[in-house]
């Protein structure tokens, strides 16, 4: 036991001890989501998944901690860390509209087919852009780029949110709205022609 204990605790890194906290939490969790019914449970063989990841992570921190001095291998492993939580949050990226201020039951998201100008996309930490617009549109390059999620932030009577991409007159948008609220396909339409003319008159106006 002292052995293990020694192994286990012998010149601490940043790993190692990041290493055991995910050990500690993730085992009685992982188990506990594997209980759940349904497709919850896959949350669980994940959650082990990445605990059996870490444990590898952590044994490999354990025989570095033995041949390399403490303080370069902290080193190291702070900026390993640091490229990777950079790359997940890269990844993870988004463009975000914030509509969260206004009175709307409803927000067109258009894709720009050369007739538009691109809504002022500002950086938002870490990687995301975002607008805080108190318009009910917003102009973006593309839709389909699978590099960026597109995200809103809504008012907060929406209480959830509801979209449905409606390619209307050459137009591919995506609307979002307020899910108490049952627009009828010919409301749909009919705001989201309206969007789209004042975003062109918008752009005409530059």
């Amino acid at each position: 036991m002292t052995v293990l204990l020694r192994l286990l605790f012998f010149k601490p890194t940043i790993v190692s001890v990041l290493g055991i906290f995910i050990i500690l939490i993730g085992i009685p969790y992982g188990i506990y989501n594997l209980t759940l019914s349904g497709g919850a449970s896959l949350g669980g063989i994940l959650i082990l998944g990445g605990v059996f990841i870490t444990f590898l992570i952590y044994v490999v921190d354990r025989i570095a901690a033995q041949k390399v001095d403490t303080k370069k291998l902290n080193i190291i492993e702070t900026v390993l860390l640091a490229i990777f939580v950079s790359v997940l949050f890269f990844n993870d990226r988004k463009v975000i509209f914030d509509i969260s201020q206004n009175d709307t039951d409803y927000f067109v998201l258009i894709e720009n087919n050369g007739n538009f100008r691109n809504s002022n996309l500002s950086y938002s930490f870490p990687f995301n852009k975002k607008i805080v617009t108190e318009k009910n549109n917003g102009v973006i390059k593309s839709i389909e780029e699978n590099y960026q999620e597109i995200d809103l932030e809504t008012p907060e009577n929406w209480h959830g949110l509801g979209m449905k991409p409606w390619p209307i007159d050459n137009v591919n948008i995506q609307f979002y709205s307020n899910p108490n609220m049952e627009f009828s396909d010919k409301e749909i339409d009919s705001l989201v022609r309206k969007e789209i003319k004042t975003a062109v008159n918008s752009r005409l106006a530059q």
